[in-house]
């Protein structure tokens, strides 16, 4: 409603957005006080010493909609990563499947038939391959909405303030001076340092 206007503000006086709104605030009430009891640790802790330091910066509102931000968008976008992951994998009559599996086996037989800690798997290159083009063709999260605090000019385009601007973090995900045949799934890329020979954007503010 708020974030990506799809739905009308009529949506926020819902009795089951009120519903969820109700019990998500009796949920953040429990985790401050065990937080500030000393009872509990972690990102809610971070942000209300943040809060302590710069109370100007983050309201009640601000704090908690971070802290809450992870259940839902987390959970939401590593599922959208996984399930591309597995499309992928599940391609070409498994073979890439099986390719990583080979590897995974041979990394838990040589960890005791345990499974690796995340630094050993993050060495194995076809498990990271296949994480990497996930990430790089099919990204969550492909660009951040903001909103133009003042007048400024870029690449010969004047944007007022108050102009909404959607910035594609992502474009140069499909890039090919970046990554050669950019729309193939190919797990091979990151055994080579990436090409840079596209020319940098220059920013002008």
């Amino acid at each position: 409603t708020k974030v990506l206007g799809k739905w009308p503000n009529l949506a926020l006086w819902l009795p089951r957005f009120r519903k969820f709104k109700r019990e998500a605030t009796e949920f953040l009430e429990r985790v401050e006080a065990r937080v500030r009891q000393g009872r509990a640790k972690g990102f809610l802790q971070s942000g209300l010493e943040a809060q302590k330091k710069h109370p100007e910066l983050f309201t009640d509102g601000d704090l908690w909609a971070h802290f809450l931000l992870g259940y839902a968008g987390g959970v939401d976008t590593v599922g959208v990563t996984l399930a591309y992951a597995l499309r992928e994998l599940l391609r070409d009559e498994g073979r890439l499947l099986t390719r990583v599996r080979k590897e995974l086996d041979t990394a838990c037989e040589a960890n005791g038939g345990e499974l690796p800690t995340p630094a050993e798997l993050k060495a194995l290159p076809d498990l990271m391959g296949v994480c990497q083009e996930t990430l790089r063709l099919y990204p969550a999260a492909f660009g951040m909405g903001r909103h133009a605090v003042r007048d400024f000019e870029f690449r010969g385009y004047q944007i007022k303030k108050g102009t909404e601007v959607l910035m594609l973090t992502t474009g140069t995900h499909v890039d090919p001076a970046y990554f050669p045949d950019p729309n193939r799934f190919d797990i091979e890329r990151y055994r080579e340092p990436l090409s840079h020979s596209a020319q940098p954007i220059k920013w002008r503010f």
